[in-house]
C-alpha cells in the first residue's frame, strides 16, 4: 500500500482504507509504515489530494472496457434530474436556505455535460475532464446531502423522505463499489454498479412524481430560522394585554 501511494496517485477506496487505518489505529507505524499517527495523517491528505487532481483512471489505455451507448446516455441523468427538480420544485424549497435554483441549473447544464465527457468519452484517456468532474461531483454530492436533510426537517413522516434516504444511501454504496471495481481493473463490475450510480437522479424523479401524485403535495413546514426566532422571542406586555382584551370581547 505505501509502495504504490509514494509511486504514483492512489485510487479513492485505497485512499479511504488508509484514512480508517491512520485515525483507528493506535500503532500507525504498524499499519501504514509511518513513524506517528501525525505524519499518517499527513499521508492520508496527499493521498487524496493525488486522487482528487488525477487525470487518469484505472482504465487509462485498456482495450478490455468497452462501454455501451446506454452507459453515456446515463451519465446525462444529472442534467435529466436537474430539470425536473426544477420544474416540480418542492414547497419546502419556499421557505428553505437550501439554494435550491443554482443545484438545479448546476446539475442540468454542467454535471450532466461533466459526467458524460469524463466518464463515458475520456475513461480510458489521459484528460483533465477527470479532474474537472471529480471537482464538481464531490461538492454536489454534499450538496444533495443537505438537501435530503431539508427534506426530513420540512416533511419529516413521509414515504418520499424515507424513499430519498435509502435512494441515497444506495447510490453512495454503489459509487464506492464502482471505485473498487475500477481499482481492480473489473470492467463488467464497473460498468454495472457506476450506472447504477447514474441512476440516482431518476430515482429521484420518480420518488418526487409518486410523493406528489399518490400522497398529494406536502405543504411546506417552517423554517429553521422561524423556530428559533418564536422560540427565543419572549411575549411582549402589550401582547398579553391584547389577548385579554379580545379574551373579554368575545365573552361580552
Amino acid at each position: 500500500l505505501v509502495g504504490r501511494r509514494r509511486g504514483q496517485a492512489m485510487h479513492l477506496t485505497e485512499c479511504l482504507a488508509l484514512a480508517t487505518a491512520a485515525v483507528t489505529s493506535t500503532d500507525a507505524d504498524r499499519i501504514v509504515g509511518l513513524s506517528t499517527k501525525v505524519e499518517a495523517i499527513g499521508e492520508v491528505g496527499k493521498c487524496f489530494a493525488g486522487w482528487w487532481h488525477k487525470t487518469t483512471t484505472s482504465f487509462h489505455g485498456s482495450d478490455e472496457l468497452v462501454l455501451p451507448w446506454w452507459f453515456g446516455m446515463f451519465c446525462l441523468s444529472f442534467s435529466v434530474g436537474g430539470y425536473s427538480a426544477l420544474v416540480m420544485r418542492p414547497k419546502w424549497a419556499d421557505g428553505s436556505m437550501f439554494p435550491y435554483k443554482f443545484y438545479c441549473l448546476f446539475l442540468l447544464f454542467f454535471q450532466g455535460p461533466l459526467s458524460f465527457m469524463a466518464d463515458y468519452m475520456n475513461m480510458t484517456e489521459d484528460s483533465i475532464w477527470h479532474a474537472i468532474d471529480r471537482s464538481a461531483a464531490f461538492p454536489m454530492t454534499v450538496l444533495e446531502l443537505l438537501k435530503i436533510l431539508c427534506i426530513i426537517w420540512h416533511q419529516p413522516r413521509r414515504l418520499g423522505t424515507v424513499a430519498y434516504v435509502v435512494s441515497f444511501a444506495g447510490a453512495v454504496f454503489s459509487f464506492l463499489k464502482s471505485q473498487d471495481a475500477q481499482d481492480r481493473v473489473d470492467p463488467q463490475e464497473f460498468v454495472f454498479w457506476h450506472n447504477m450510480w447514474h441512476l440516482y437522479p431518476l430515482a429521484c424523479i420518480f420518488i418526487t412524481y409518486c410523493d406528489r401524485n399518490l400522497m398529494g403535495e406536502p405543504e411546506a413546514g417552517p423554517a429553521p430560522i422561524d423556530l428559533v426566532r418564536k422560540s427565543a422571542r419572549p411575549k411582549l406586555l402589550s401582547d398579553v394585554v391584547m389577548e385579554h382584551t379580545n379574551s373579554a370581547a368575545g365573552k361580552d
